[in-house]
């Protein structure tokens, strides 16, 4: 059967209240990076940000982002793993704008989380960072 969209759900937060995050330019960055293209995978943001397959520091900014709602993650499972995307959240979106980095009408093209999830977008967006990444990892190597 072919389906639309994908079967995934937005990881829910365990925790409800606010959890603060410092507001720097790293995390201006990665949120501008998420918005330029759509959604990211941890991978792909270590390497277009630190030229390196892994870094602990941003995996652990991103999973600070996301606490902060800042962030929307999912899972998918491909090649016997799964592997965690983030996508930019109201709060998110909120913040570019209040800092001045982007226009409210440019951000109002951002696509709702059920867009980006069609199977057709998703994987279209997914296989830009996935080559983009890969080639900002190769320049380093350079």
């Amino acid at each position: 059967m072919y389906l639309n969209t994908l079967d995934v759900k937005l990881t829910p937060r365990t925790d409800n209240g606010s959890y603060n995050v410092e507001i720097n330019n790293y995390t201006l960055e990665i949120l501008t990076l998420v918005l330029e293209f759509r959604l990211a995978s941890n991978s792909h943001i270590a390497r277009l940000l630190s030229q390196k397959e892994r870094s602990r520091y941003i995996y652990t900014k991103l999973r600070r982002m996301w606490q902060a709602g800042l962030l929307e993650s999912f899972k998918v499972f491909s090649d016997n793993s799964f592997t965690l995307f983030y996508m930019l959240s109201k709060r998110g979106l909120k913040l570019l704008t209040e800092k001045g980095q982007y226009e409210s009408r440019h951000l109002k093209k951002y696509p709702t989380a059920k867009t980006l999830l069609s199977w057709g977008l998703f994987k279209h967006e997914s296989q830009i960072v996935e080559l983009a990444s890969l080639e900002s990892l190769n320049k380093s190597a350079n």
